[in-house]
């Protein structure tokens, strides 16, 4: 009888501990619920203009409702710290590479400073007016950065350059043009895959260390304007170089100087 009393009692402990787990993850962090509602204002005032465009309707004011569930968030089952961000395409229409929506005020990027184990950002095709500063800077777990598609060009790897755990760099249908790689993209020394497809990139510096660029592994370069063999000499000299796409470029278009 004990032993039936001492069985129902453990049933009832293990029942009671796998509660108090569920109820413990059942809200995220307090300061990340607060930051994405700062950073949903921000989008608001953004994208509504007199329209019925709704944006993030999950993410509400209400401390009862669990953040990690909230549309585009992604949360680390154990710690229920927020490592995803999928904000891409927050407004408009995409046509091509870029959308009809351009942001009106400057992106201020200490709107993520609250997720410090953010692991990966989506930005793409927002068109986003950015502004350098250091609040992207604080995100030192980041590992990858999508801003497709929102009119960079070189000048705007500046304020980047400080994210030593990134790893994936989308750059696709941006406003990239001349040499690559740029100068600025060598200070991403720990680069595995690197996106430019899309931009107006036309040929590769003669004079480049590829041991700055020693774990790139993944390229993809493909709807660019190269057109000599100084690219291919330069991703030949790439010691990870697992994967590369040139498609759609001008190779084999070089221009020969005519006999005389």
């Amino acid at each position: 009888m004990k032993g039936m009393h001492l069985l129902k009692l453990i049933h009832v402990m293990n029942l009671v501990i796998l509660l108090t787990q569920f109820d413990g993850k059942k809200a995220c962090f307090e300061e990340e619920r607060m930051g994405l509602l700062e950073l949903k204002s921000f989008l608001k005032q953004e994208v509504v203009d007199g329209s019925d465009h709704v944006v993030l309707p999950s993410w509400v004011d209400d401390p009862r409702s669990d953040c990690c569930g909230w549309e585009r968030v992604s949360c680390n089952s154990t710690t229920r710290r927020i490592v995803k961000l999928s904000l891409s395409l927050i407004g408009g229409v995409i046509y091509g590479c870029y959308n009809d929506f351009v942001f009106s005020s400057y992106l201020n990027a200490t709107l993520f400073q609250s997720f410090k184990d953010l692991k990966t950002l989506n930005l793409s095709y927002n068109y986003i007016r950015w502004q350098e500063n250091q609040g992207l800077l604080r995100l030192q777990q980041l590992e990858t950065l999508d801003l497709s598609g929102n009119g960079l060009t070189s000048s705007h790897l500046q304020s980047l350059m400080e994210l030593k755990s990134l790893k994936n760099l989308i750059l696709s249908c941006n406003s990239f043009n001349g040499s690559f790689p740029t100068p600025e993209l060598s200070g991403f020394e720990n680069l595995e895959t690197l996106d430019l497809s899309w931009n107006s990139l036309s040929d590769s510096p003669r004079e480049l260390d590829a041991a700055n660029f020693s774990k790139l592994r993944n390229v993809v370069l493909h709807n660019n304007y190269f057109n000599s063999t100084e690219i291919l000499r330069f991703l030949g000299s790439l010691p990870s170089l697992r994967s590369l796409d040139l498609s759609s470029n001008m190779l084999g278009m070089e221009s020969t100087p005519s006999n005389q």
